[in-house]
């Protein structure tokens, strides 16, 4: 977990399937974004992209 505890942000990898590409489930700003890949949060993280 990744966690901005001041700002009250938190990230979440989750394996739906063992062997399977996690899932990033991110609570920010009152709002919930969940990415299929590690790819698209990184993405995200860098404001070039929203899944």
């Amino acid at each position: 977990m990744v966690a901005n505890e001041e700002a009250g942000h938190f990230s979440m990898l989750v394996w739906k399937e063992p062997g399977e590409e996690p899932e990033v489930w991110t609570y920010a700003s009152q709002h919930e974004y969940r990415f299929s890949h590690l790819l698209h949060w990184f993405k995200w993280l860098n404001g070039r992209s929203e899944e």
